[in-house]
């Protein structure tokens, strides 16, 4: 954190930072985040990859919309409805390189 004292505003990037690194290890295009709230962790990896596609699934609708939003500006991020438990995968269309989340699992 920070210097080690106290809490710095750019703490909140470090997991996201590493979602960041593991697209460039992977090469990934297609980012599925789940549990993905209002969105803040793939508008930011959105935005400094506009050749990635990122998907954020949440189970609040108003988080969602929340989410939807912020990102209207963001050609290259969808957020949706879903529960994260009861994912399934039923076209190509549907496939992602790579899938994180980051605080949902301790909400489920």
């Amino acid at each position: 954190m920070g210097s080690g004292k106290q809490y710095s505003s750019d703490d909140h990037l470090e997991h996201t930072r590493i979602v960041e690194g593991l697209i460039h290890q992977s090469h990934a295009k297609r980012v599925l985040e789940l549990g993905s709230g209002g969105g803040f962790n793939s508008r930011w990896l959105a935005r400094r990859h506009p050749d990635v596609t990122f998907t954020g699934i949440d189970i609040s609708p108003s988080q969602v919309e929340l989410a939807r939003s912020f990102s209207r500006d963001i050609k290259n991020v969808l957020f949706r409805n879903g529960d994260i438990t009861q994912l399934q995968v039923s076209s190509h269309a549907e496939r992602y390189d790579l899938a994180f989340e980051t605080e949902a699992c301790c909400y489920m």
